[in-house]
C-alpha cells in the first residue's frame, strides 16, 4: 500500500496538496500521451498521402503512353496497390488509437510519480520527447 494513503497523521492541507498535485500530475501524463500519439498518427498521415500522390502522379504517367489493352492491366494494378495501401492505413490508424487509448488508461490507472511529471516538464523545456 502506499504510505501517503496511509498517513493518518497528516493535516489536512498535506492530504489537499498531495492530491491536488496527483490530480495535476495526471494531467499532465494524459497530456503527453494524447499529444505524442496524435504526432505519430500525423506523421503516418502525412507519409501515406506523399505516398498516394506520387502513386498517382506516376500512374498518369504511365497512361498517357499507354494503349488500350496496357490501359486495363494499368487500372488493374493501381487499384490493387490502392486498395492494400488503403487496408494498411486504416489499420495503422486503427493501431494508433489503441495505443493512445491503453496510454490514457493506465495514466488514470496508475498512481502519479511526481519526480516522472518533473521530468517531463523538464523534457518539454528542453524541447525533446520524453519516454511515457
Amino acid at each position: 500500500m502506499h504510505p501517503e494513503r496511509t498517513d493518518m497523521t497528516a493535516k489536512p492541507e498535506d492530504l489537499v496538496t498531495r492530491t491536488w498535485r496527483q490530480q495535476i500530475g495526471t494531467a499532465v501524463r494524459l497530456t503527453e500521451v494524447i499529444a505524442e500519439e496524435s504526432r505519430k498518427i500525423r506523421e503516418y498521415q502525412l507519409a501515406a498521402a506523399l505516398d498516394a500522390h506520387s502513386c498517382a502522379a506516376a500512374a498518369l504517367e504511365r497512361l498517357e503512353k499507354a494503349d488500350a489493352n496496357e490501359l486495363w492491366r494499368i487500372q488493374g494494378e493501381w487499384w490493387s496497390a490502392n486498395l492494400e495501401k488503403s487496408l494498411a492505413y486504416w489499420r495503422r490508424l486503427y493501431e494508433g488509437s489503441t495505443q493512445t487509448q491503453l496510454g490514457v488508461l493506465k495514466c488514470l490507472c496508475e498512481p502519479v510519480d511526481m519526480d516522472e511529471v518533473l521530468a517531463i516538464a523538464e523534457h518539454r523545456r528542453a524541447g525533446t520527447s520524453p519516454a511515457v
